[in-house]
């Protein structure tokens, strides 16, 4: 046999012997398990950098931040689907490096999850490229590992993204009076039913009952485009409505436009919100009349 064939042959064969061989290498790495948490027991949900955000369970009522403010149920399902189906589908690097993948002391999410078994832990970094998850850290690993989920998505680094936008809701059916004030004009508007269901407008019968009932129904489920912070205007606002749905009374106001949008409040609301201004067209066309 040709010696010159023979040598590199030999080194080939050795390598992939070396390889098969090496205990601890990716080709040999089992990935570990995360253990699930008992989903109907979750109470809490913690992570950020360095200081965390509380997403918890109080009274039945998932809440976010502090003070605490009411969380979307849609969101905190996503997240409750997401850890009870945690797994790690990759090992991506056992080099101890973490800054390319958002794993540094600094830069990485950490969370814990309570349940009535304890407490589970994870932290996560930037979004995996090849994949639909994300490069995580699970305890007592240090090999970068990508697990299934968007966390990022998931657990955004704005609190303020998991919270309810819903800013006013009622039973469009129950609703039994409607007052509407306009600052600038004066002009006040009392809609009432009388005892046959029918609609009247400062006491006298409104003509279009079904138009008058499909836009007040529009202002029921309404989603504000985001909180403010800031204080209300001093004075009285610019619109107010006052609805009364099975003798319960609910405010809404709108102070002016803001950025495009129209800042409002209700007593249905911790904060003030902003509106897309195409939200309040049935109210401004009740009031323009």
């Amino acid at each position: 046999m040709n010696r010159k064939l023979l040598i590199p042959g030999v080194l080939i064969l050795a390598g992939i012997v070396y390889l098969l061989a090496k205990p601890g290498d990716r080709i040999h790495y089992d990935l570990p398990e995360w253990k699930a948490p008992d989903r109907g027991k979750i109470s809490r949900i913690s992570y950020g950098k360095g200081e965390k955000t509380d997403l918890r369970l109080e009274e039945g009522q998932w809440v976010v931040g502090a003070p605490a403010r009411r969380a979307d149920g849609e969101k905190v399902e996503k997240i409750l689907d997401a850890l009870e189906n945690l797994k790690p589908t990759d090992l991506v690097s056992r080099s101890g490096y973490y800054d390319s993948f958002l794993l540094g002391e600094t830069a990485r999410t950490e969370v814990s999850v309570t349940d009535g078994e304890g407490t589970g832990e994870f932290s996560f970094g930037k979004r995996a490229s090849s994949s639909q998850g994300t490069y995580a850290l699970l305890p007592g690993e240090e090999a970068v590992l990508i697990i299934t989920g968007d966390w990022n998505a998931l657990l955004p680094a704005d609190p303020g993204e998991l919270r309810d936008r819903t800013v006013l809701t009622f039973e469009a059916s129950g609703l039994n009076i409607l007052e509407l004030t306009d600052r600038d004009s004066g002009k006040k508007l009392v809609f009432s039913k009388d005892g046959e269901g029918n609609w009247l407008k400062n006491g006298e019968i409104y003509g279009d009952g079904e138009g008058l009932t499909k836009k007040i129904s529009s202002l029921s489920g309404i989603k504000c485009r985001s909180f403010v912070s800031d204080p209300l205007p001093e004075g009285p606002p610019r619109w107010k409505a006052l609805l009364s749905v099975e003798g319960r009374e609910t405010d809404f106001s709108v102070w002016g436009e803001r950025d495009g949008s129209f800042l409002c409040s209700s007593s249905q609301s911790e904060d003030p919100f902003l509106l897309p201004s195409h939200t309040l067209d049935g109210l401004s066309e009740l009031l323009e009349e």
